[in-house]
């Protein structure tokens, strides 16, 4: 291989086989060794961090507190405490109004003043050895409680000093806590035991600032080996470790004040992680960070990159030197090479200004070399001169112009061949680029317009808005909207659908007009903008042509359909000249018509901004209301008219915590699909009611329980309501199931089915509200229903006049159909008077009763009245 070599290779490869080998070799080591220190050193560093954060929370924290309890214990207002603190032990709410002695006001006091003083503690308790109890913040009992039956109290009498507990939930607030206790001890008896109970999550959240790199975090697990602190995985909190970490890590290995390293599952795949531990001498309490190994390994890399660094440039140095000296000894052979170099790679200008007579007078190889080059002088400045003719010609080609401009050279020209290959790849190119062009055209009318219906999309109907706005003309943001439209979907099928938005879109585009620039918004809805001169009449009289187009069928695959919509609309600049607001404002405006029964317009103004912010904030508290049940049921008497007695009472729901009305809350509820859920918890909630009445001695009367038309999508509504009469052995004839009108004008077919089920059951049925909506008696006769209440603006229309004789025929008539007649809001005497004398079964009222809580119903539950 050598042997061919040029001398100036030679040369540089032995220099470099003597010394640069040996040298790289140790540079090899030296890396080696360098990563490994540092990665150990890394780790150690980590070690010392995990011990810092123990001895933070061991001496800032536990022992803090464990001085704090020792103090409080030899206060003397504690130790002669017996005797004059309240207790608990047996409860009744007469102990709750009794004035704490003076004793108990200081200790109180006291405690109030260490806990305001320490943000760590959450509260402060004296237990006495007699029972005396007293807490701060104040203790409000709701049953009788013994300190010296709980754990915190036997703890501490079971040790000498301070009893430190296990982290635990308080029942509360859910908090993560653990109390610190110790007996109080006057003249070598023990009169009690004071409590301090820390919130551990206030202190840990301090621990949280500490940074452990880009990945690394640090978990706490107390004494038994419970998470009490869990940055990347706050699911783990209060769970043993030998639950959770096998999953995560593999066995996890205890070694304090090491480190291993171990492969993580997680979701997106499997890592190699270092996890360091440090037990709590004085605690237990163990300390375990974990960090990816590849960060650990990022500052190792940084270091050995820049030792590779170092070195390779010492190595380039090195390689430099060599070649300045190969290249001195070398140079003449290589200034001739040069020169030929030039020449095959057609660069002519060089060769052209330099001489080689210097060259030429030489006897040995290099003037052979050097005559030969310039005898081929001639043949290369020719081909020089038509090689640049030919560069002119491919120069002024465009390709850009729809016509090609092709190469013209000689035949007897060498490169003629070249120029046809030439003119060959260029007719191909500006064919790709027409290609190219037509293509680019498509992908902008793609990103512009809707493909189903050809119309501009939502990006150009931004752009178009902005530019009217901008030329200070006036107009509005006009947003349609299918009604029902799911409905078709689900009924006819997508395609079905899409040809039905394309039909709509096809009269929109019919009345459109030059002031108008119709869109597809997306979905089922359009959006239309609307340029008007000097009266917004204009665009009023453009949105009820709108409507006059959508009263004639639609004829779609040889069906006839009648579509409705939802309009709303936003003007500018009057209500705003930001795109954003104007599309959001036509949006709250469009579903102000949506919730006010569908296919109509309406303009946005700010109390439907407020309305909307209203109903928000009704959604937030129905969410929350629902985690935490904060609902209660109202009980209100049903009084029979013939004999005065209750019969059975309604179940209405309120909110605990918010003064709502169920007029309020209930319509926002059946909106966002949460009156399932509190379906559910009404029916719960009543019959375990009905069954601590039972249980209390109290002969069962049946309970009415309202039902929705939305949960009529409750496909386990009937399932989960004969589970609960069975739970609580409730006859299901005790039941009474109230429906409105308008359930059996959406869901006939379902709501039918779904009540003949129940009945079959033996749960009544009962029309609610009759009156109000779409009322005939006709229509009573085909519904599986039992009984009808009359809606307090029907019982008021015909009870105000003398003549009752409507009334009296609509309750004939209803006894006629077998169904037992109710009539609600009945508020004074002339109207009982009336009904009774109608033959009205049952009255419910406030004449009777306003809606009670159960306890005051119960109070009147066999109560008779005067009718």
């Amino acid at each position: 291989m050598f042997k061919n070599s040029s001398i100036r290779r030679k040369l540089i490869a032995g220099i470099i086989l003597g010394g640069m080998i040996p040298s790289l070799i140790g540079s090899i080591y030296i890396v080696d060794s360098s990563r490994n220190w540092m990665y150990k050193n890394n780790l150690d560093n980590n070690k010392i961090m995990l011990e810092q954060m123990a001895v933070y929370v061991d001496g800032v924290i536990l022992k803090n507190m464990e001085g704090i309890v020792g103090a409080v214990s030899q206060e003397e207002r504690l130790m002669t405490a017996s005797g004059s603190i309240k207790k608990y032990t047996e409860f009744s709410p007469q102990i709750l109004s009794q004035e704490p002695s003076q004793k108990e006001k200081e200790i109180y006091d006291l405690f109030k003043n260490i806990t305001e003083n320490n943000e760590n503690i959450t509260f402060i308790s004296f237990g006495t050895s007699d029972g005396g109890y007293v807490e701060y913040p104040q203790f409000n009992p709701k049953e009788s409680y013994d300190p010296r039956s709980r754990d915190w109290y036997k703890n501490a009498l079971e040790k000498e000093g301070v009893s430190i507990s296990e982290p635990y939930l308080t029942k509360v607030s859910g908090e993560i806590v653990v109390s610190v206790d110790k007996r109080v001890i006057n003249e070598g008896k023990t009169v009690g035991v004071i409590s301090l109970t820390i919130n551990i999550e206030k202190f840990i959240s301090s621990l949280k600032m500490t940074k452990y790199g880009k990945t690394g975090y640090v978990s706490i697990l107390s004494s038994e080996g419970v998470f009490i602190n869990s940055p990347a995985n706050p699911d783990w909190l209060m769970k043993q470790s030998s639950e959770v970490l096998p999953q995560v890590y593999g066995e996890y290995r205890s070694v304090d004040g090491d480190f291993y390293e171990s492969e993580f599952k997680g979701e997106s795949g499997t890592s190699t992680k270092v996890i360091s531990t440090y037990e709590s001498p004085y605690s237990g309490w163990k300390y375990i960070s974990v960090i990816d190994k590849s960060e650990v390994m990022d500052e190792v890399t940084r270091w050995v990159s820049f030792l590779i660094i170092t070195i390779t440039s010492i190595i380039l140095i090195t390689v430099f030197i060599i070649i300045f000296l190969s290249g001195y000894i070398t140079k003449p052979i290589l200034k001739i090479s040069k020169m030929i170099n030039k020449m095959s790679s057609f660069d002519f200008e060089d060769y052209e200004n330099r001489s080689l007579e210097e060259y030429n007078i030489r006897k040995d190889e290099i003037g052979e070399i050097s005559r030969a080059m310039s005898g081929m002088q001639k043949n290369f400045t020719e081909l020089k001169n038509n090689i640049y003719d030919m560069d002119l010609q491919i120069k002024n080609i465009d390709i850009s112009e729809s016509g090609l401009n092709k190469l013209t050279m000689s035949k007897e020209n060498p490169f003629s061949r070249v120029a046809d290959s030439v003119n060959d790849l260029l007719g191909r190119v500006n064919k790709y680029v027409e290609k190219i062009k037509t293509q680019n055209e498509h992908i902008h009318f793609l990103a512009h317009n809707d493909i189903m219906t050809k119309l501009p999309n939502r990006i150009r109907f931004n752009e178009k808005l902005q530019e009217v706005i901008n030329s200070g003309a006036k107009g509005g943001v006009i947003l349609i909207d299918i009604d029902d439209f799911k409905g078709i979907n689900d009924s006819m099928g997508h395609m079905y659908g899409d040809k039905v938005i394309s039909t709509v879109a096809q009269r929109l585009t019919e009345i459109s007009d030059k002031l108008t620039f119709v869109s597809r918004f997306g979905g089922d809805e359009f959006l239309i903008l609307y340029e008007y001169k000097d009266d917004i009449h204009d665009l009023v009289s453009y949105i009820l042509n709108i409507f006059v187009a959508m009263e004639k069928e639609f004829e779609i695959e040889q069906n006839k359909i009648k579509i409705e919509i939802s309009v709303g609309v936003s003007v500018f600049p009057k209500d705003s000249s930001d795109v954003d607001e104007l599309m959001m404002y036509a949006d709250i405006a469009m579903y102000t018509v949506k919730n006010s029964g569908k296919n109509n317009y309406a303009f946005f103004n700010i109390p439907m901004a407020q309305n909307l912010k209203r109903n928000m904030e009704i959604k937030k508290i129905l969410s929350e209301a629902i985690e935490s049940e904060a609902f209660k049921i109202l009980y209100q008497p049903q009084v029979e008219l013939k004999t005065g007695e209750i019969v059975g009472f309604e179940a209405l729901v309120r909110l605990k915590n918010h003064n709502i009305s169920p007029g309020e809350f209930i319509p926002v509820a059946e909106e966002n699909g949460t009156i399932i859920p509190i379906g559910r918890l009404v029916t719960r909630m009543a019959i375990e009611q009905m069954k601590t009445w039972s249980d209390r001695g109290l002969e069962p009367k049946p309970v009415a329980i309202n039902f929705s038309a939305v949960q009529i999508h409750d496909i386990g509504y009937k399932s989960y309501l004969m589970s609960l009469l069975k739970e609580n052995e409730i006859d299901p004839q005790m039941i009474t199931i109230e429906i409105t009108e308008g359930i059996f004008l959406e869901h006939k077919d379902t709501t039918i089915y779904l009540l003949k089920e129940l009945r079959s059951h033996g749960i009544k049925i009962a029309i609610d509200d009759f009156g109000t909506g779409f009322s005939s008696l006709s229509y009573l006769t085909t519904l599986p229903i039992d009984c009808i209440k009359f809606d307090r603006m029907l019982s008021m229309k015909f009870l105000e006049v003398e003549d009752i004789s409507v009334i009296k025929s609509l309750i004939s008539l209803s006894h006629g159909l077998d169904l037992k007649v109710v009539a609600e809001g009945i508020e004074d005497l002339k109207q009982v008077e009336k009904l009774k004398d109608g033959n009205c079964d049952t009255i419910q009222g406030y004449y009777f009763s306003k809606p009670l809580e159960a306890k005051d119903a119960e109070a009147i539950y066999n109560h008779k009245y005067e009718v």
